[in-house]
């Protein structure tokens, strides 16, 4: 269908600008397609290989957000339902923690019912689609850094304490020792 190349080809440019002021780089494409019962969906993928940076030796971020759009013309609405999925990959060198790898997915879903104001236009559905993708990728983002990335500096922190723990019992051990053999001498 030609009109939904066309929404493809600029749905492709937008997403392009999320992109660069997101992701600072990566991969971005957008695919449409006609949906049976007349209406249509679409699907944004980024692939974005993380750089060097603060430890991180390398990772990739992965998102697949797929929008189904449902529009009721005599109400004068439109449903989107978007699903998203993040799959998250980082190997972390740190000579304080060691090396780690690190890696997860969450998969989220959110439905929205949309008053039809204008024009039932490009502009109307790209808005909303760049708005849901962008609202989902952010929410996904922020559990990710506190579910895995939290969670795994939980661990780490635990780890330590413990064999902190350990190494302080033992040197508590042997000054008892000592001082119980200096003391029956």
């Amino acid at each position: 269908d030609v009109y939904k190349r066309q929404l493809e080809k600029k749905a492709n440019g937008m997403f392009d600008e999320y992109r660069k002021l997101y992701f600072e780089g990566g991969l971005c494409n957008v695919y449409c397609w006609d949906k049976e019962d007349g209406n249509f969906a679409c699907v944004v993928l980024v692939k974005k290989d993380i750089d060097k940076v603060k430890g991180v030796e390398q990772g990739t971020w992965d998102s697949i957000n797929v929008v189904d759009i449902t529009s009721e013309k005599a109400k004068r609405t439109a449903t989107f339902k978007i699903t998203s999925s993040v799959v998250l990959e980082m190997s972390i060198r740190n000579p304080e923690v060691g090396d780690v790898n690190l890696s997860g997915n969450l998969t989220k879903h959110r439905e929205e019912v949309v008053k039809i104001e204008g024009p039932e236009d490009d502009a109307f559905y790209l808005s909303k689609i760049g708005e849901l993708v962008e609202d989902m990728e952010s929410t996904m983002r922020t559990a990710l850094d506190t579910i895995y990335v939290g969670k795994t500096q939980e661990i780490v922190d635990n780890v330590r304490f413990e064999e902190g723990s350990k190494e302080l019992a033992e040197t508590q051990k042997k000054l008892r020792a000592d001082l119980f053999a200096t003391l029956h001498k």
